[in-house]
């Protein structure tokens, strides 16, 4: 299908449809995992040009191609575009949102979307577990005790119970 796509592209340079070719191209390398080649092929996308669920969907493998490459602040804004909208996406958007802003340092915008994610998400474990390590790198140590003993009893058999231990000095 991407030859077929890059040939139309390579034959039609200025078709009307040039961008949205373009953008198939790009999702078809982020469904390989080729995150450079994904942003090379949606760097000729402009996303006003796109619409609706095509649209979220452009931002948001955009975003993650960014994060995959550990480039966060392209991905933090991309992640902030899509955060607070009613899409498939949201809960994704604000974990993933919420990690970008970890990942440079930015707890203060870090902690309260992870607080959200906790509750109740697909994401409550590992957002509740970096809460945990926020509170600890903040120099929060005696909420970041109460929260580790709390994840502690909730999730006993966690992958990341290892960093409350961590902790809790335990």
């Amino acid at each position: 299908a991407v030859v077929t796509l890059k040939n139309y592209l390579n034959n039609y340079p200025y078709a009307p449809m040039r961008e949205h070719v373009a953008y198939m191209i790009g999702r078809c390398c982020f469904e390989a995992k080729k995150y450079e080649e994904t942003l090379t092929w949606y760097e000729q996308v402009q996303n006003n040009h796109l619409e609706g669920d095509e649209n979220m969907a452009y931002l948001y493998t955009k975003a993650v191609s960014y994060l995959q490459l550990k480039k966060y602040e392209p991905a933090r804004i991309l992640f902030a575009t899509l955060n607070g909208k009613k899409t498939k996406y949201e809960k994704d958007a604000l974990y993933y949102y919420s990690y970008t802003e970890f990942c440079l340092g930015n707890y203060n915008r870090a902690i309260n979307g992870f607080l959200e994610l906790s509750l109740s998400s697909p994401y409550a474990e590992p957002a509740a577990y970096h809460a945990l390590q926020i509170y600890d790198r903040t120099g929060n140590t005696d909420k970041a005790c109460e929260y580790g003993k709390t994840l502690i009893s909730r999730w006993p058999n966690s992958k990341y119970n290892s960093e409350a231990y961590r902790i809790l000095g335990e």
